[in-house]
């Protein structure tokens, strides 16, 4: 994907006059804004947009989806699982540079020849655009179909991992109390069953997603966003309020989900006015171009009152899910009686007031951490581990031990049968001799 995505970069701009006149194209026609500092939750793309609901989505990808949490488990300690989520960053801040780069080289590269793809008519969806650029840049035998390939190389290596996440908790979590009593062949086959279906219904859906308008990026950012971000926020209620109980997560966990969903669904389906399209021109493209009105959108009535709520920014229904559940869990936790925190184990708490707060003295950081001594029980849990280290360590040199103990049990238990029949040997030879000195005295 990297070099597909390269490629294209390298060549727009090169067909552009240089990364220069790219940026510079960009800038005098308003497409580069990195400083908005708008407070306004419905402004589309913001910075505190882009920080926050940045950081919950890739929490929720890299922390707690199942996807990440199978592969974190298929290594061998938790340092290792450490030090792939740490080599994976560079990666994704490349692949996010190239994407942005691609979309920038992309609009210079029409407005320089001043004939909006879209706008002309030669593409009905903004989603065509990129391989219609590749299209008109890399036409040559063979490159559409590689850089088709490099782009589904590295969606369907996501797209497996997620299927097999997601027939793995249908088994463990629904099937296999019913069904556990089968052979494991057939296990096998039930959770082969569930990633062909899981696969099925993900093309059905993405069959769905083309006849709804938007680009791909927001719809999937924001549906990802608004099932992820209750994940995310279940393991904030768990990990940082130890007086949480199982009713108040499910409560939070339902309520978190569904709000997020009717506020993304609601955006898509119901009018709403959605920002226009800024100025392009189609002044240089053939004279037989049909022209479609793409600056307007159906006609809406502003939103009002409780409505303005499907106004707000995509990047946000992953905070909202969050907020949701950790608001709604706390206040049905002290409602239906909160959890006694000495019931809580401190090794699954996170020691939030301690990261705040490391200047305060040890028995404030106390308090507000409801009593919990983390220190004490980091201590406790290092020494569990020590000791579970030790045993498993000796494990190997008991049984050793006990090989020797055989072994020289045997090899003692050998001795004596010699020195038994030695002796019995040495006694026989002493009668012998006496009844020779018998015979010669008589």
């Amino acid at each position: 994907m990297v070099a597909g995505v390269l490629a294209i970069v390298i060549e727009g701009t090169m067909r552009v006059g240089g990364i220069e006149k790219v940026f510079e194209i960009n800038q005098a026609q308003g497409r580069i804004n990195f400083f908005n500092f708008d407070p306004n939750p419905g402004v589309r793309h913001t910075v505190w947009a882009l920080t926050f609901g940045s950081m919950v989505d890739i929490l929720g990808r890299f922390g707690v989806s199942q996807a990440s949490v199978q592969r974190f488990c298929a290594v061998p300690t938790q340092t290792k699982a450490r030090i792939a989520v740490i080599l994976t960053v560079p990666v994704l801040i490349l692949i996010w540079i190239l994407s942005c780069l691609s979309g920038v080289v992309m609009f210079a590269y029409y407005a320089d020849k001043k004939c909006d793809p879209l706008k002309a008519g030669y593409v009905k969806n903004p989603n065509q655009l990129i391989m219609y650029f590749m299209m008109d840049i890399l036409g040559y035998p063979g490159v559409p179909g590689l850089f088709v390939g490099s782009v589904f190389s590295a969606v369907l290596s996501t797209v497996s991992s997620i299927q097999m996440a997601v027939a793995a908790v249908t088994w463990e979590d629904i099937l296999k109390r019913p069904l556990g009593h089968l052979s494991e062949v057939r296990q096998t086959y039930i959770t082969k069953v569930l990633v062909v279906l899981y696969g099925a219904i993900g093309t059905g859906v993405a069959f769905l997603m083309s006849n709804i308008g938007g680009t791909l990026i927001q719809m999937g950012i924001s549906f990802v966003g608004a099932s992820g971000g209750p994940l995310l926020g279940l393991f904030v209620l768990g990990s940082f309020f130890p007086w949480s109980n199982w009713i108040g997560a499910v409560v939070g966990g339902i309520v978190g989900l569904a709000i997020p969903l009717w506020i993304s669904f609601g955006a898509f389906f119901i009018h709403v006015p959605r920002s226009q399209y800024l100025p392009t021109e189609i002044s240089g493209c053939p004279v037989n171009t049909t022209v479609l009105n793409i600056t307007t959108v159906p006609p809406s009535v502003p939103l009002t009152g409780f409505n303005t709520v499907y106004s707000l920014s995509y990047l946000y229904y992953g905070c909202v899910g969050v907020a949701t559940v950790v608001i709604v869990g706390l206040l049905v936790s002290l409602i239906t009686g909160p959890r006694a925190t000495k019931e809580t184990d401190p090794k699954y708490l996170l020691p939030l007031f301690d990261w705040l707060f490391c200047c305060l003295p040890r028995r404030c950081r106390q308090k507000l951490q409801c009593g919990i001594d983390y220190e004490n029980a980091k201590r406790f849990s290092n020494n569990e581990d020590i000791c579970k280290n030790i045993s498993e360590n000796t494990k190997g040199d008991e049984q050793q031990i006990s090989m020797l103990q055989l072994e020289d049990d045997h090899k003692y238990t050998s001795d004596d049968k010699g020195l038994s029949r030695l002796q019995r040997n040495s006694e026989e030879a002493a009668e012998s001799l006496i009844e020779n000195n018998k015979e010669h005295s008589l």
